[in-house]
C-alpha cells in the first residue's frame, strides 16, 4: 500500500514540475513575440525637417472631442482604440496571445515640435496587470499595430513624432501643428506650403 501511494506523490511530482516548465515557456513564447519582434529594425533618431520657408494659408481647429469620433472611424480597422483626456492621449492595443485577448494602455504626453510636427511621449504603460519595463511598449506597439507612414516609433526614447510634414494634399500643400493643447481643449494645425 505504501509503495503505491509513494509511486503516486512520484507522478504528481513529475506532473507539478512538467506545467510549470510549461509555463514558462508560455511566458518566455509571449514575451518574445510581444516585445522582441522588429526591435532589430529600430531607428531612434529623429531629424527635423526645415520648414523655415513654410507659407501658412488657413487654420484648422479641433477639440479632443472631434478628434476622438475622427480618430474611432480612422482605426476602426485595428484593435486600437485612441482618446484625447485632459492632458494626455490614452491609447489602448487589444491582440490575441494563444486564444486569450490582452489589452495594452499607453499614455502620451503631446506636444509641438519646433518643425511644426506633433511628439508623444509615453507617460505611463500597462499590459494586462503586469509591470514592463519602459520602452518595451512602444516595441509591442509597432510590432503588433500597422501604423501609418508618416509614424514613427522611438522605443528606446519613448517617444511617438506624427510627421504632419508628410501628410500632403494636391501635391504641394501639408500641414504644420502650431498648438496641441488638451487642458484647454484647443488643437490647431495650419495648411500652408
Amino acid at each position: 500500500m505504501k509503495n503505491i501511494m509513494d509511486k503516486k506523490q512520484y507522478i504528481w511530482k513529475w506532473l507539478f514540475f512538467s506545467l510549470l516548465i510549461v509555463n514558462i515557456a508560455v511566458i518566455a513564447i509571449i514575451f518574445s513575440l510581444v516585445f522582441l519582434v522588429g526591435r532589430e529594425a529600430q531607428v531612434d533618431t529623429y531629424e527635423r525637417k526645415d520648414n523655415s520657408s513654410f507659407q501658412a494659408y488657413m487654420s484648422l481647429q479641433f477639440t479632443p472631442t472631434q478628434l476622438n469620433e475622427w480618430l474611432k472611424e480612422e482605426w476602426s480597422h485595428e484593435q486600437v482604440n485612441i482618446y484625447f483626456g485632459q492632458d494626455t492621449i490614452q491609447t489602448e492595443v487589444s491582440f490575441d496571445i494563444f486564444g486569450q485577448t490582452t489589452h495594452m494602455f499607453i499614455a502620451f504626453q503631446p506636444k509641438v515640435l519646433p518643425d511644426g510636427n506633433v511628439g508623444l511621449t509615453e507617460t505611463s504603460f500597462s499590459l494586462g496587470g503586469f509591470s514592463v519595463p519602459p520602452g518595451m511598449a512602444l516595441s509591442a506597439l509597432q510590432s503588433q499595430v500597422d501604423v501609418p507612414s508618416y509614424v514613427e516609433v522611438y522605443p528606446n526614447d519613448r517617444f511617438i513624432v506624427i510627421r504632419l510634414d508628410q501628410i500632403s494634399f494636391k501635391g504641394d500643400y501639408y500641414l504644420k501643428a502650431k498648438e496641441v493643447d488638451l487642458e484647454k481643449g484647443s488643437i490647431e494645425l495650419l495648411v500652408g506650403k
